[in-house]
């Protein structure tokens, strides 16, 4: 296959004999080694190479001065911000919010040979309109002059900076650049140099290549099709039509012509899902042959697929060499980098040693953990989860934390607290990646050289804070570590030249593929659409001839087009799901070529298709339904045969299908911890708390044993008393739940869950204490969490089933020789749940009253162990500061004949429960289930 490159090679070698005679300049890393390989093959013999220079390393050649970091820049530009009166006092936090924007103003005004002072002069000008008041006489407001003092002192910035790089011996990408261009002269040299393949450059840049042409020292080859370039409004001709008129130069034998005259098959498809673009370009290479996976490159137009694809790649493949210049804030360092913040965040949070069990849980599931952990470890983090959910221990201690010498090796850099310590903080992250890429090795490649990069990161900002940091808070430093390390990028692991290709769009620069594979092309992320970081208006960019988004566009479609000119077949896909990787229509390119280039040449085909994921489970859980077969029936019987709750009786009511899977598959719900107390779980501690307070008064224990001696009556002025000691029995109950860690409940929803279950319990025991004053007898608490059980026999299909019914009562109070049955309830009470009236059939009417069969349950039960009916049996709300008491009210209905219909419904139930002939389903007036 022809290249791009083997035409350039074959071209210098018919112009020079020797290769010290030329010297090559490229716009990337990557190409170099493509273009060695091409020399190879063609000199044929053993020679010494041709010398081949990134753009970079040629203008840094003899350059004595030391070209400084990003980071190194942050630091000496807030060193001299602060030496500036108005500025003397601003934060560091604060700097970070334009600090970044300024230094990369400052570059471009270098890269593209701008006159600073007129810049700013400018910039105060248009800031100056911006802030005019029409209103004559009337002054700028003081926000709006310390607005103007920054933009006035910019000059003065500039200057300092400039200054103080010099006395330093430091520089810059884009001082160099200008400091190049402005003598290029000294680059001359014997060797004809050679600029190959570049698109858009910048001013300084245009300047040296064009004294290396008018000097006859150099040329310039570009790469480029008289589709685009012939067209003056297509965006991918943009930057050879500005080169093409500054240099003077046509370089017409290098323009081709195969857009319009070559075939080529394109494929489109869209998918719903990542993993569904991630499958396709999986099937596609699986039909490839290992002789054509040499000429095939998977682009990756969205990075942040990279890891999906690496999991996906079939085995047949092989190796596959990723040279996606991926960002390390695309790869999963973000996420761990994230979990060490949080796990400091918590610790300072909360004021605790301790760690945060979700935090930890984070960490063992993190892929740079998991991928190498051992069996019995993860037999001892499981363990470990299920007595942290037993224990609900939010926080952890690293007392309870031992598995394996390396995970608590681990561990223990992860519970060292820094205390704005951030020297010790760069140290524990050095140990903690050094640790990590031991244990991962060999075996997780791609893993490993992400973390490469990342400790190479943190040597050069162990050196920088060496020589001291600024002062700043954890989130300060949260924000300016994240700024360091994310700019940070893996390069390439496999072999470069060999195999399949994975890449990024600037790394395809110069190269030619035969097959192209595209994932991710989705308008917003290819092109972009993200923002430039400048503090320069758009309209003022323009005039100075900075880059915008028009420019950006620009380059982008160049890259793209240019992998079209050598291919035979390109497959592209798209996401149309909207889950957050990216945008769902499908980018510009993909119409351009279908609106355009197809009707311009029809040797071009293109199909579109849609990938769908065949589903593992097609039905919907609420249109299910489970026939009752023998081995269902075997698990009523089973189920039956023991005791038998209200709450399995109002599940089945409410829900046959929601019934099913609670008591019979048994499908409980799965425990967690609760960190912030859920509604159920408040009610628990405000029952355990109102029965240790009542615990003095009860006439009878749980197994209604008499207690001794016998307890007086309750009055009014007990249980005033209780109201006292209520607050602190409460957070008793509180911290027990909450494995006694007293920071849980000292602030945050707890504290405030706490100050809500406080207002209940005061509100319950103001009600008792009025209902005590106003009933003329004695008022005993009879019983607390009263367990009562008792067997109903009923006639199903003319057989006898027998029901053992189990309830706790939480109340039984006796005012003389009558009984209450009180239900506390920690969720709303409406009259219209306790009043039972007779409708067109018994289940409507419990349907209708929400806690009719439950009281009728306990008052069953109640004359089942003490041979008559309660008196009264009614629902305690909670939440209600007056009227929380509501008695079941039997609308024009006996007592008797409301029990006759409890019976009744209990009967017509388990006649539908045993009937094979009825599956369980769900109930579509359902909206509550836990299951279905």
């Amino acid at each position: 296959m022809e290249t791009f490159i083997s035409l350039c090679v074959e071209r210098l070698l018919s112009q020079h004999s020797q290769p010290d005679e030329f010297l090559l300049v490229l716009p990337s890393k990557r190409a170099k080694r493509y273009f060695y390989e091409e020399f190879v093959r063609a000199y044929k013999r053993p020679i010494f190479l041709p010398e081949i220079l990134t753009i970079d390393e040629f203008l840094n050649r003899d350059e004595e001065a030391v070209c400084i970091d990003k980071t190194r820049q942050l630091f000496l530009l807030y060193d001299i911000a602060l030496r500036i009166p108005v500025f003397e006092s601003l934060s560091f936090e604060a700097f970070l919010a334009w600090g970044p924007l300024v230094l990369n103003d400052f570059e471009e005004i270098n890269r593209y040979l701008l006159d600073a002072e007129k810049v700013f002069q400018n910039l105060i000008s248009i800031k100056e309109l911006d802030s005019w008041n029409l209103e004559d006489g009337k002054e700028l407001s003081e926000s709006q002059k310390q607005f103007m003092v920054f933009w006035e002192l910019l000059p003065k910035l500039y200057e300092e900076y400039v200054a103080e790089l010099a006395l330093r011996g430091f520089t810059t990408g884009g001082f160099l650049l200008r400091k190049r261009a402005s003598n290029p002269e000294t680059f001359f040299g014997k060797k004809q140099v050679y600029f190959i393949g570049f698109n858009a450059l910048t001013r300084a840049e245009q300047k040296i290549i064009k004294a290396f042409l008018q000097a006859e020292k150099g040329d310039y080859w570009i790469d480029v099709d008289s589709f685009y370039v012939d067209n003056p409004i297509h965006e991918a001709g943009m930057f050879h039509r500005i080169n093409a008129e500054s240099f003077r130069v046509k370089n017409e034998s290098f323009v081709l012509n195969e857009l319009l005259k070559k075939e080529l098959e394109i494929e489109v498809i869209a998918c719903p899902q990542v993993s569904g673009q991630v499958k396709v370009a999986a099937s596609k290479l699986s039909t490839l042959a290992s002789e054509e996976l040499e000429s095939t490159l998977v682009l990756l137009a969205d990075e942040r697929l990279i890891m999906p694809l690496l999991k996906n790649i079939p085995a047949a493949v092989g190796q596959a060499n990723v040279t996606v210049g991926l960002p390390l804030s695309q790869t999963p360092l973000k996420s761990f980098v994230d979990l060490v913040f949080a796990i400091q965040e918590n610790k300072e949070r909360f004021k605790s040693q301790s760690v945060y069990y979700k935090d930890l849980l984070s960490v063992f599931q993190h892929p740079f953990i998991s991928a190498w952990i051992s069996k019995e470890t993860r037999e001892k983090i499981t363990l470990w989860e299920l007595q942290t959910v037993k224990n609900n221990r939010v926080f952890q201690t690293q007392q309870h934390l031992v598995f394996d010498p390396v995970l608590d090796s681990i561990l223990q850099i992860l519970f060292t607290n820094w205390s704005n310590n951030y020297v010790l903080a760069i140290a524990c992250l050095e140990k903690l990646t050094a640790i990590l890429i031991e244990a991962l090795g060999n075996e997780n490649e791609f893993e490993t050289q992400i973390l490469v990069v990342f400790q190479k990161g943190l040597v050069a900002l162990k050196n920088l804070a060496n020589e001291g940091l600024p002062a700043m808070n954890l989130r300060t430093y949260k924000l300016f570590f994240t700024q360091h390390w994310s700019s940070l990028s893996l390069a390439y692991h496999g072999n470069p030249t060999q195999g399949l290709q994975i890449m990024g769009l600037l790394e395809t620069r110069l190269l030619d593929f035969k097959n192209l594979l595209v994932l991710g092309l989705n308008e917003g992320v290819l092109p972009t659409n993200n923002t430039l970081d400048s503090i320069i208006p758009m309209d003022l960019r323009r005039g100075l001839g900075l880059p915008t988004p028009r420019e950006k566009q620009g380059l982008f479609a160049h890259h793209f087009y240019r992998l079209l000119h050598r291919a035979e077949q390109a497959l592209f896909t798209y996401s149309i799901g909207g889950d957050g990787m990216g945008l769902s229509e499908p980018s510009r390119y993909i119409t351009q070529i279908e609106m355009e280039l197809k009707r311009a040449n029809p040797k071009i085909t293109l199909v579109k298709k849609i990938y769908t994921t065949p589903l593992a489970l097609s039905e919907d859980y609420r249109s299910l339904s489970i026939e009752k077969r023998p081995e269902i029936s075997h698990l009523l019987e089973n189920y039956f045969s023991k005791t038998v709750s209200v709450s399995a009786m109002l599940k089945y009511l409410h829900c046959p299908l929601d019934f099913y899977f609670r008591y019979l598959a048994e499908l409980g719900e799965e425990e967690a911890v609760e960190e912030d107390l859920e509604m159920s779980s408040m009610g628990k501690i405000i029952h355990s708390t109102l029965e240790e307070l009542y615990l003095p008064f009860v006439e009878r224990d749980k197994n209604n044993a008499p207690m001794v001696p016998s307890p007086p009556p309750i009055t009014g002025a007990d249980v005033q008393n209780l109201i006292t000691k209520a607050p602190e029995e409460l957070r008793k109950q509180f911290k027990a739940y909450l494995d006694n860690d007293e920071t849980l409940l000292s602030f945050g929803k707890n504290y405030l869950s706490y100050k809500v279950a406080l207002e209940f319990v005061f509100n319950l025991l103001n009600h008792d204490k009025a209902y005590i004053d106003s009933v003329p007898g004695d008022v005993y608490i009879h019983r607390l969490e009263a367990c009562l059980k008792a067997s109903m026999e009923v006639e199903v299909n003319g057989e006898r089933k027998t029901i053992n019914w189990l309830g706790f009562i939480d109340r039984i109070d006796r005012v003389q020789n009558e009984y209450r049955l009180v239900d506390y309830k920690s969720g709303k009470v409406k009259i219209e749940n306790v009043e039972y009236s007779r409708k067109e059939n018994v289940r409507k009417s419990f349907m209708n009253c929400k806690h009719a069969l439950q009281l009728a349950v306990y008052a069953y039960l109640f004359e089942r162990n003490y041979g008559f009916f309660p008196s009264e049996k009614g629902i305690y709300a909670i939440q209600k500061n007056r009227d929380a008491f509501f008695p079941l009210l039997l609308k024009e209905v006996s007592e008797e004949e409301f029990m006759e219909d409890f019976r009744q419904i209990i009967q017509e139930l388990l006649t539908e429960i045993y009937n094979v002939e009825i599956p369980f389903e769900h109930a579509e007036t359902a909206r509550y289930c836990s299951y279905c």
